[in-house]
């Protein structure tokens, strides 16, 4: 047997012990409706409810409503929603009033399936089902019953002659049928059919059950049968219907009606009504559906909502004494089944656990001013004033049933009242009482017996005092500690024993505790250990930290345990194992602080606390360690960018690829644990990002901004309320891609680019010098031509005029032509000097030099240019080689012009638009004939500089009606 099954049979021995708390469920929580017809919970550990209006998915925090859509077909086929089975493949198979649908869970779409057994009824409702050997779903409502094949997705109807009543399914998957007048039928595999058991109805119908513990059928009534045997259900007094039977264990069985919920034990024959809590109703007294899970927690669907019994539900319950006033408990004592209880100056009441009514108690007359101050109540049974009050007034002894009381004056240094702090039982017949200051023995009449002498000097108050053997142990609030010998009537400090309990000199006692040897110190810096035998002394460690913690109470439990009270909730202490469990307002605490000489152990043993705000009971042995880890599910991605978001639904997901500007990225998860949802724990990494665990502040979501492109993965781990870790954590990849300028043949394209590029600019460069210094080569064979002939023709004809001018008759001719080459020598060196000037390079340039070139030349021409080029164009570039033939071109069309033309006007026309430059050059000279051949090389040259800059030349020339040159080329 598991151990989930053994802790299942030890928790619900119904007949005696108590069930957990019940929690209800309903839409207050965001149920879609509180009528709960069936609930499940599927493989992966989420609880469904079908629902009177949806069906509900619940995680233990929130729900997921799912509806019927008139326009969309993927949707459930009815909003009543009446039974939830779940087939091998994880899909849930969904009964409703309209039909059967079945859910992909993945896609979190239905489909739907109807069919209708020869029009007899309008339309299938499903209100029970039952899924067998995977392959066949058995069904059935008030008017007809059948199967369901799932292999081949069809209905099967029976024909009856009575309408069904209810049906159960046995453990070798036949179905069994009780029609409404009564009789039993069986399903019979080899005919097919239905078979009728031999049965003679006595009684109406009544839901029919399949043990699954038992093995037994549970019917109105035992029939005896060869191959089957039956149990029949007890008898409810009243009317009430029987609506739902279902098994907890092989000995329990729990019963839903229409007048509540019950609980019976089939071997002691006893019947009992489980009551529902503060939340019960008449609507949550019909009982429409039980259910058990996997972790013990039974469900139950009502009218008004769902309600659970968990048995790891810390059974902690509060009682608020004087509501929205100060209910501040200081002293409580068990009286005749009762709690007496003290609301610090808001007088004494009496609590009946079972009837739960709240009493206030009067007293009798005119008590003595500050009687409702009280600090410790005793009982003191078999006398008239049974309830010892230790009050700002002093002792009174009082009679809680009559009102009676008596003031017992303690004998001081004065006259004076002296408040009462500590009352003690020495033994049956004498008390110890303490005042401020002295402790004095009572007999338990009240009459003053003796006072305790050899006392330390004590100017605080004695908190409490505990006797074993000969041994007095004083504890006060100023942090004395001492151990009075009462055969010698001498004290010692306890450090006198051990040294380590100097510790105890400066902080406040307030609580004592003894278990066999063992003394137990309550202090404000934690709780101390002593041995009395070894007299060795310790500290416990209660928390991690070792923080102290106020003990106010110390209380010790069947189970080898100490319960305190503390100002930060309550402390566990097993004294076996020393493992310490804190309990705080997450554990369902509603009070947090408690106080002094406010505790409790009753007659059944639970545990009563009282603080500053009412009082915490529990029954210690209700409260267990939940040992099942929670399965943890990452349920959806929500994707943020700059322009939209999207959610990303998480089914077998296992990574996700995302864009780089989806880079923003929230995760939701969640712990299926349905015991104290609140108290889960978390933690998550997104590794390639975070370095170490987060721990998550009561918080299931995690946001990452702008994510860089690369691959992560986010893993979250959950533990359940009692800290019980799941050390398998689920994951999700996450892989952002860069942006395509920061991918790899992004990058290696741009590298052949930039490779490519730096090797055309080398190459360029190259071109460019090598260009460079043909130019160079160029302009030095033109100097060399150009001035060097001008050179020599000047010196040529310097020498002739010397010759002359020795003898004696110089011609004047000569100094006109050596000022001529002069002149012409230095145009041509203007025109190198253009050519290879780096800042003359654009057309406009080239446009202004045409212009001063032609006047040069055509000094007694009247010469014209006409330019259409914008002023965006004349800063067109005109590469070196260009400008220089472009410029040779053009000179030399000016030159034969000037030479051989005769013209009284020239006229130069330039056009440059798209990226062609148009030249015309029109004279009026004497022309020639362009078909007769020329002696000289001009034209020839010209025809060499138009194909070097890839142009075209054409020129019209008629002999007396001059010439008309035109170029036109591409810029490049």
């Amino acid at each position: 047997m598991t151990l989930i099954s053994l802790l299942l049979i030890h928790l619900f021995q119904l007949n005696t012990d108590p069930l957990p708390p019940v929690q209800v469920i309903n839409t207050s929580d965001g149920l879609s409706n509180s009528i709960v017809y069936d609930i499940h919970k599927d493989a992966e550990g989420f609880i469904w409810m079908a629902t009177d209006n949806g069906l509900n998915r619940y995680d233990g925090y929130t729900f997921k409503e799912f509806y019927h859509s008139e326009i969309d077909p993927h949707s459930i086929s009815s909003n009543t929603v009446r039974s939830i089975e779940e087939g091998p493949d994880g899909d849930l198979w969904v009964g409703t009033f309209d039909g059967l649908n079945r859910f992909n869970k993945k896609t979190e779409q239905f489909e739907r399936f109807h069919a209708l057994p020869n029009g007899i009824v309008n339309r299938l409702d499903l209100q029970k089902m039952v899924l067998v050997a995977n392959d066949r779903i058995w069904f059935s409502n008030l008017e007809v019953a059948g199967w369901f094949d799932l292999n081949t997705l069809t209905f099967e109807f029976f024909q009856l002659d009575q309408l069904p009543h209810d049906m159960a399914v046995d453990d070798e998957g036949r179905l069994w049928l009780q029609t409404q007048d009564g009789n039993l039928w069986r399903f019979d595999d080899n005919s097919q059919s239905l078979v009728k058991i031999d049965h003679n109805p006595r009684k109406k119908p009544s839901q029919i059950h399949f043990g699954r513990h038992s093995k037994l059928l549970w019917l109105s009534e035992r029939v005896d049968g060869k191959t089957y045997s039956t149990e029949a259900l007890p008898a409810i007094s009243g009317e009430f219907e029987t609506f739902v039977v279902y098994e907890i264990d092989s000995i329990n069985v729990w019963l839903g009606t229409d007048q509540g919920l019950y609980s019976y034990n089939r071997m002691k024959k006893y019947l009992k009504k489980i009551n529902l809590g503060n939340a019960t109703s008449v609507l949550s007294e019909s009982i429409k559906s039980i259910y058990q899970d996997d972790t013990g927690t039974i469900w139950v669907g009502t009218l008004s909502g769902a309600f659970l019994f968990n048995p790891y539900q810390k059974p902690f319950h509060h009682l608020d004494l004087l509501k929205e006033q100060s209910d501040v408990v200081m002293g409580m004592v068990e009286f005749k089944e009762t709690i007496l209880i003290n609301t610090l100056g808001q007088g004494l009441y009496q609590y009946d656990p079972i009837t739960q009514d709240l009493t206030s108690i009067s007293f009798n007359g005119t008590p003595p001013v500050g009687h409702d101050y009280i600090w410790n109540i005793t009982v003191v049974p078999d006398t008239d004033f049974p309830i010892w009050l230790a009050t700002n007034a002093g002792l009174i002894l009082f009679n809680p049933t009559s009102g009676g009381w008596k003031h017992v004056k303690l004998p001081g240094k004065d006259q004076n009242i002296s408040p009462v702090f500590a009352i003690q039982r020495q033994t049956n017949e004498y008390l110890w009482v303490t005042d401020a200051n002295q402790i004095y023995t009572l007999a338990k009449t009240g009459e003053y017996h003796n006072t305790v002498a050899g006392l330390p000097v004590i100017r605080s108050v004695i908190q409490d005092l505990v006797q074993l053997d000969n041994e007095l142990y004083l504890a006060t609030d100023s942090g004395i500690l001492s151990v009075v010998d009462l055969l010698t009537q001498s004290s010692k400090p306890l450090s006198a024993y051990n040294k380590k309990a100097d510790v105890l000199l400066n902080t406040p006692i307030w609580d004592l505790h003894l278990t066999g040897q063992t003394l137990w110190i309550g202090t404000n810096q934690g709780l101390y250990k002593y041995n009395t035998l070894s007299f060795d002394f310790e500290k416990i460690k209660l928390n991690e930290n070792d923080e102290n913690n106020i003990i106010f109470s110390i209380a010790p439990s069947v189970d080898n345990e100490l319960w305190m009270g503390t100002e930060a909730g309550i402390f566990r202490f097993n004294l076996t194992s020393e493992e310490v469990t804190h309990y705080v307002h997450k554990d369902g605490l509603v009070n947090y602080e408690f106080n002094r000489k406010s505790v409790v152990i009753d007659a059944n043993e639970h545990l009563w606390f009282g603080g500053v705000n009412g009082i915490t009971y529990f029954d210690p042995k209700q409260i267990k360690e939940n040992p099942v880890s929670p399965p943890v599910y990452i349920t959806a991605v929500n994707v943020i960018s700059k322009d939209t978001s999207f959610v990303q639904r998480i089914s077998d997901q296992k990574e996700m690829i995302l864009p780089w500007y989806q880079n923003t990225i929230e995760f939701d998860f969640v712990a299926l644990n349905y015991s104290n949802s609140e108290q889960n724990q978390y933690q998550y990494q997104l590794a390639g990002y975070d370095h170490n665990w987060v721990t998550p502040n009561n918080n299931r979501q995690v946001r990452y901004l702008q994510l860089p492109p690369g691959s992560y993965e986010f893993m979250v781990k959950g533990a359940n309320n009692d800290g019980l870790w799941n050390p398998t954590a689920s994951t999700l990849k996450i892989r952002i891609l860069p942006p395509f300028w920061r991918t790899f043949w992004f990058q290696a394209l741009m590298f052949l680019i930039v490779a490519i590029s730096l090797y055309m600019i080398y190459r360029y460069r190259v071109h460019r010098l090598l260009e460079i210094e043909r130019l160079k080569l160029r302009i030095a064979g033109d100097l060399h031509d150009e001035v060097g002939s001008g050179l020599s023709s000047i010196a040529l004809n310097g020498d002739l005029l010397q010759l002359q001018l020795e003898a004696g008759q110089p011609k004047s001719e000569l100094v006109s032509r050596i000022t001529g080459n002069a002149r012409n020598l230095a145009s041509s060196l203007d025109d190198i000097v253009w050519l290879i000037d780096p800042q003359k390079e654009t057309l406009g340039d080239f446009i202004n030099r045409v212009r001063s070139m032609a006047r040069e030349l055509l000094t007694s021409t009247a010469f014209t240019l006409e330019e259409k080029v914008g002023n965006d164009s004349r800063g067109v570039t005109l590469h070196a080689e260009v400008k220089r033939n472009l410029f040779l071109l053009t000179k030399e069309i000016f030159h034969n012009i000037a030479k051989h033309a005769g013209a009284s006007s020239v006229s130069l026309r330039l056009t440059y638009a798209e990226g062609r430059l148009h030249m015309s050059v029109l004279d009026d000279g004497k022309g020639f004939n362009t078909d007769q051949e020329s002696d000289g090389h001009g034209l020839v040259s010209m025809q060499k500089r138009a194909q070097e800059l890839s142009g075209r030349l054409i020129i019209d020339s008629v002999e007396g009606k001059g010439t008309q040159i035109s170029f036109d080329m591409k810029l490049p």
